[in-house]
């Protein structure tokens, strides 16, 4: 099985984790490091370093990162240099997050497909039109309405 660490700017990582818990239950393979404002950069990658450690006896560890080039993901770069066992991704969404959890918790050892994953993800961004019409709704979302 293998661990999910989320981490972001403010309480981005925290936040997405309670939305987890709320949608399916305490997964255990999720852990969260929040880059807080008041922190240094010297204080966030001592915490996220402690987070890694923590996982030691974990074939594979995921860090999802809210976006790229912010101290969350240069820092997650800089500490997975020397562990060949930690891959980052970044722009993260919820839909990203609960598919890899439900691949952790069925004890898969990593993401088989990380490009299928990348494009599920990508699919899960849409646009509502506002509308009084249920057909145009149906048209454009292939449903009845919301």
């Amino acid at each position: 099985m293998f661990e999910i660490v989320l981490t972001g700017h403010g309480k981005f990582a925290g936040g997405i984790k309670s939305a987890v818990r709320l949608l399916v239950g305490e997964k255990p393979v999720i852990h969260s490091v929040e880059f807080m404002p008041e922190e240094s950069e010297a204080d966030y990658k001592k915490h996220l370093e402690d987070c890694l450690d923590s996982l030691s006896d974990a074939k594979q560890i995921y860090i999802l990162c809210d976006i790229l080039g912010g101290t969350p993901a240069k820092m997650a770069y800089l500490l997975c240099r020397e562990r060949k066992n930690v891959d980052i991704l970044y722009g993260v969404n919820l839909p990203l997050i609960l598919e890899m959890c439900m691949q952790a918790v069925s004890g898969e050892d990593e993401i088989s497909d990380i490009e299928k994953l990348q494009d599920e993800s990508r699919e899960s961004l849409g646009f509502i039109k506002r509308t009084t019409d249920k057909q145009e709704t149906k048209e454009r979302t292939g449903k009845g309405g919301i």
